[in-house]
């Protein structure tokens, strides 16, 4: 009789070791996990703030009833202090001096960003949410005052300034998946990561031999564009300025479909059906089989006989990138 398939989180159950190390009992010395800054990091420049995140504690864990009810995230915001991230964010966000208008905590977004993230919600549902009494615990983690919220418009701002920000002209790196290579530029976003994991690593949460074989993800992944898609077909040509001596080619037109002339004011610095916020987002049918090519679970039909079948997406797609363990240990910071 073939032995019984175990979901992942039973086969950690039975690791001794990882419950050892991972469990509330196992942790305990070691809280809160500190969110570590990296030393050439300097402090924001604001000396005041809209809201004010401070670690409130671990230990309302101790009581096992509230279990039943706590997300990984609620877990999260009591096992780690995301005190050093306030600097790193003020530093992605391009705050050079402490002058000018008195923003929200950047760690307050962040958190809140995360929020509305695992609960899948909309900005402005959550928003909503943030004023209810019965959000009021997350209220008080994330740092806002009652009666003092962000704007929809304001998460925005964290966000889209966050990712313009982000860019390191000439810096890539040169990832293998299978037998394909990827040449992807270096974004400073990309340090959240790292430092997310040598918050894990440093907390000695997974053997040296688990770090060996990590995974960031296993696959792509697709991401959803924030602008409503307008065109199909619009490509880079669409963002280009036209004019009438010179008119921008039409991608739509060069599949046999209606497009767009681009002769009204509106279309003169980028097509109208264009999305400004979202210039790099593109809609790609996605056909694509996550099996691989060995699997016996692979068809063998060819893919131009499969029909219709797959899913429409208006957005990005990130590479696979694997996680390579660093050796030795993360060097702290000077006092």
């Amino acid at each position: 009789m073939a032995a019984t398939s175990l979901t992942p989180e039973k086969e950690r159950t039975q690791e001794v070791g990882f419950v050892a190390e991972c469990s509330l009992a196992g942790l305990r010395k070691r809280l809160p996990l500190k969110w570590p800054t990296p030393c050439a990091t300097p402090p924001s420049p604001k000396r005041s703030y809209r809201s004010a995140y401070a670690y409130r504690g671990w230990e309302e864990l101790e009581d096992l009833a509230g279990w039943e009810t706590c997300s990984d995230f609620d877990l999260v915001l009591r096992l780690v202090d995301f005190g050093g991230l306030r600097p790193v964010l003020a530093q992605l966000l391009g705050w050079k001096s402490g002058r000018g208008w008195e923003p929200f905590d950047p760690i307050s977004f962040f958190l809140l960003t995360g929020w509305q993230i695992t609960q899948r919600w909309s900005r402005a549902q959550t928003l909503v949410n943030l004023r209810l009494p019965r959000f009021a615990d997350y209220r008080v983690r994330f740092g806002f005052r009652e009666g003092v919220y962000p704007t929809e418009g304001g998460m925005r701002y964290f966000l889209t300034t966050l990712g313009r920000n982000s860019d390191i002209d000439g810096h890539t790196v040169t990832v293998e998946n299978g037998e394909q290579t990827f040449t992807i530029a270096v974004q400073r976003l990309n340090q959240l990561l790292v430092q997310a994991v040598d918050l894990v690593r440093q907390a000695n949460l997974l053997s040296p031999q688990a770090w060996e074989a990590a995974l960031v993800c296993p696959d792509g992944q697709l991401h959803d564009a924030a602008s409503h898609l307008r065109c199909a077909a619009v490509g880079e040509t669409c963002y280009q300025p036209s004019h009438p001596q010179h008119p921008r080619p039409c991608p739509a037109k060069d599949k046999g479909q209606r497009g767009c002339d681009c002769d009204t004011l509106s279309c003169a610095q980028l097509c109208r059906y264009a999305t400004p916020r979202d210039p790099q987002a593109r809609f790609v049918w996605y056909t694509a089989s996550n099996q691989p090519q060995s699997s016996p679970n692979r068809s063998t039909t060819p893919r131009e006989a499969q029909g219709a079948d797959g899913e429409g997406h208006y957005g990005y797609r990130s590479l696979p990138l694997r996680l390579r363990s660093v050796k030795g240990e993360t060097p702290n910071c000077p006092p």
